[in-house]
């Protein structure tokens, strides 16, 4: 969008619209640390639309809004980089027709490390085909990344009932590795589907 990363001035002049005229923001105390931290905030999450990871710059400008609201010029910046960051999201996004569509975007999400979004793909595909065990394997790794052990457990349990061969996946799996000091976690893959079969 024809940013530059350079220093906190420049990326603070300019909005990600087209045509639009800007204007500098006003300088602050440089004693004001509420000022440097919204600042601060403000050229990380620009740096991050940068580099087109648009899940997390808007959930970075989301902060910002909710953190500095009386930041007003700021947060009109803000404001313009979180719509630019949805519309980005939104031309991304394919469309998703049936089980397997939600299974392979919700992997694309996953391996971004959109934990959350990821989870929210596969559970629908999980609505659309209750049997897919694929997915309900890779709901259980978007739990354990996302430190939602118990949620991770269970869809790792009823994964490998689903196929005993997800629990040797398991065993390798770095996506898995928050449960590996995890009890249950063992015990699910010394049996052929836990110590509940």
């Amino acid at each position: 969008m024809g940013m530059e990363p350079s220093s906190v001035s420049k990326v603070a002049r300019k909005s990600p619209g087209k045509g639009g005229k800007t204007e500098p923001l006003k300088k602050r105390p440089a004693s004001a640390p509420a000022a440097e931290k919204v600042v601060a905030a403000f050229t990380a999450a620009v740096k991050t639309f940068q580099k087109s990871d648009f899940p997390k710059s808007a959930e970075l400008f989301k902060e910002i809004l909710k953190l500095y609201p009386e930041e007003r010029e700021i947060c009109d910046r803000a404001r313009d980089y979180l719509a630019a960051s949805e519309r980005q999201i939104n031309e991304q996004t394919p469309r998703l027709r049936d089980a397997e569509d939600h299974y392979n975007w919700g992997v694309i999400l996953l391996n971004r490390g959109d934990t959350e979004e990821a989870a929210r793909t596969f559970e629908k595909a999980l609505e659309l085909e209750p049997a897919n065990e694929k997915a309900r394997y890779a709901l259980a790794c978007a739990h354990a990344r996302a430190g939602r052990a118990n949620e991770a457990l269970d869809a790792l349990r009823q994964a490998i009932r689903e196929n005993r061969g997800n629990r040797v996946l398991a065993r390798n799996d770095a996506d898995l590795e928050s449960l590996r000091s995890h009890p249950v976690f063992h015990d699910l893959l010394k049996g052929p589907g836990g110590p509940e079969d």
